[in-house]
């Protein structure tokens, strides 16, 4: 399982911020891997992993925007009932807890973020 950047970037909660931000992207070749949005009254927290974690810090400064960026986990698992479950049961049995996670899916598979109490050991724990 590899680790992944997260940019978390701080949007104004408006029509047409988020869609400013992803034609940015678009217009570099920057694909969204994984997506979750958290809205607030005036501001919007985007969080993405992207398969370009490079070429967005420069767009991102370019836009103006404040971002931040941490180390997340990614796994594929197949879209079945329970593949989550089995997920946070191998974690829970080595005492790791999810801090965060978002996912999505289509057809066969899916695709997990997230983050635990010890990414190192979790990744240990889900690579074996």
């Amino acid at each position: 399982m590899p680790f992944d950047k997260q940019f978390s970037i701080f949007v104004q909660n408006k029509v047409g911020s988020l869609g400013d931000l992803c034609r940015s992207l678009a217009r570099e070749n920057v694909n969204i891997k994984a997506i979750s949005i958290i809205d607030d009254l005036e501001w919007g927290i985007v969080r993405v992993v992207v398969d370009d974690p490079d070429k967005i810090k420069t767009i991102l400064q370019d836009l103006g925007l404040m971002y931040g960026e941490s180390q997340v986990l990614t796994l594929e698992l197949e879209n079945s009932p329970g593949a989550l479950a089995e997920v946070a049961d191998k974690l829970a049995r080595k005492k790791l807890n999810i801090e965060q996670a978002f996912a999505t899916a289509t057809g066969e598979g899916a695709f997990l973020v997230l983050t635990t109490t010890d990414d190192k050991k979790a990744n240990s724990v889900l690579s074996g």
